[in-house]
């Protein structure tokens, strides 16, 4: 149930650890895909195009809950690597604490803060109530998105990746009968999709937390499930700064939708689905990243520097080889893959659609490089660097919203993801080749006198 990853061939370690993260993944986008597919062929443009400005909103709401997650994960890796079981079980525990206070929090906010966000990205009227029927129901079950990401996070730290997405595909599986049922059967629009999704990442959720009860090394004292703040302490300093870097990162997706909506009902429903393929073809090199935090983690915490080093240049050369792919993909298929969503006679939306995807997947092996490298920093113990890569990707994408689009008009806005990728690749490269040597002399035995 628990896997060492500090031995054995490091190709084999990334890939088998990466292909099950990459398979739930993939099915996880299969839903997503799914919601969306039924949306723009059964219920018309405005639809999807509040499903649109939904993803913005509930991207910049929901990510606080994935980058807290994998950054609690970290000192658990850590921990496992290092062979410290007793703090493993107290860090564990105080992941939980920590989590449930979190998300009581977060369910206020978001609906509060509902509407506001949704008029703030300029949302069409015409897609304004089939946003917010989404997103009301999505943020309801936010325990739920913490419970499975907590959950997964702590397994995937022991070096196990089947599991949860074992269960993450039968909730998928489950997602698409419910599209079907909610959306079609009753007819529920884009709530019957939010409700879809809530359900499903409910039974992933309790799956998994079922599941983590019967890991040995997670049997725990009493002394060890109590509330620590010097551990809380410590979880949160690798956690706040990826919360804080996908937040960022979430207000400039923000700008990337105001400046989509600025277009029109049309271009707005093709950009959404020209993000869900994008999402699908950049799964591969999501699954890399998830792969290189608990890789490194447990190397970092066992003193394995060299396989730091090695996996890491492993794990980019991979990244380089889906590009191509990826690539092939889309120059071949694009207009099936978008015919998925749109129907052909919606000519604007369609044209929309291919333009936006061909030129984003054609830089995808920055974003793998990104993904890579700053999970990689996080697992060597540098969270901070992902606050000023967020920065930078939110200022990225706000300067191509605000005078690209304005001055080029769509075909601007669609470097709306390159430009901040490149931005973040050239401080993200260098500062993993000196962050790795410096934590390599920290590690470093003293010399014998």
């Amino acid at each position: 149930m628990t896997r060492d990853l500090t031995k054995g061939s490091i190709l084999k370690c990334i890939l088998s650890f990466a292909i099950p993260i990459l398979l739930g993944a993939m099915f996880q986008q299969v839903y997503n895909v799914v919601d969306t597919a039924i949306v723009g062929r059964y219920l018309g443009v405005d639809q999807l195009a509040g499903m649109g400005s939904a993803g913005a909103v509930f991207f910049l709401m929901v990510s606080p809950v994935i980058g807290l997650c994998n950054g609690f994960s970290i000192p658990v890796a850590q921990r496992f690597g290092s062979g410290e079981e007793k703090e493993l079980r107290r860090y564990v525990a105080n992941t939980a604490w920590l989590c449930i206070a979190i998300a009581a929090g977060l369910v206020i906010v978001t609906m509060v803060l509902c509407r506001p966000l949704l008029r703030l990205v300029n949302t069409p009227e015409a897609a304004f109530e089939y946003a917010y029927s989404y997103l009301i129901v999505i943020f309801a079950g936010i325990p739920f998105t913490f419970l499975y990401n907590m959950t997964s996070g702590i397994m995937r730290s022991l070096g196990n990746s089947r599991t949860p997405v074992f269960f993450l595909i039968l909730a998928s599986i489950l997602n698409v009968f419910l599209d079907l049922l909610f959306m079609i059967t009753f007819k529920m629009g884009t709530a019957g999709a939010a409700l879809a999704t809530v359900v499903a990442q409910a039974s992933s959720g309790i799956a998994c937390f079922l599941s983590l009860r019967r890991y040995p090394v997670l049997k725990m004292q009493q002394d060890e499930k109590k509330a620590d703040l010097a551990v809380m302490k410590e979880l949160s300093r690798y956690g706040i700064p990826m919360m804080l870097n996908l937040f960022i990162t979430a207000i400039g997706a923000m700008f990337v939708q105001w400046a989509v909506n600025s277009f029109g009902t049309s271009v707005a429903a093709g950009v959404a689905s020209g993000q869900k393929i994008h999402g699908v073809l950049g799964s591969p090199m999501e699954a890399l990243g998830q792969t290189m935090a608990s890789y490194t983690g447990q190397n970092t915490g066992a003193r394995r520097m060299d396989r730091v080093k090695k996996g890491m240049w492993t794990a980019l050369l991979l990244c380089a080889v889906w590009w191509v792919i990826s690539n092939i993909i889309v120059r071949t298929g694009g207009s099936s893959l978008v015919g998925l969503f749109i129907d052909p006679a919606e000519t604007t939306a369609t044209e929309s659609a291919l333009h936006f995807v061909f030129i984003t997947v054609s830089a995808n092996v920055l974003l793998g490089s990104i993904y890579t490298l700053r999970s990689a920093l996080l697992g060597l113990g540098y969270p901070g660097i992902s606050v000023i890569c967020g920065v930078i990707e939110m200022f990225g994408r706000t300067f191509v919203a605000v005078f690209l689009a304005q001055r080029f008009g769509f075909a601007g806005l669609c470097y709306i993801h390159i430009v901040p990728w490149i931005l973040a690749t050239l401080l993200l490269l260098p500062g993993f080749i000196i962050l790795l040597r410096r934590k390599t002399a920290e590690l470093a035995p003293p010399a014998e006198a």
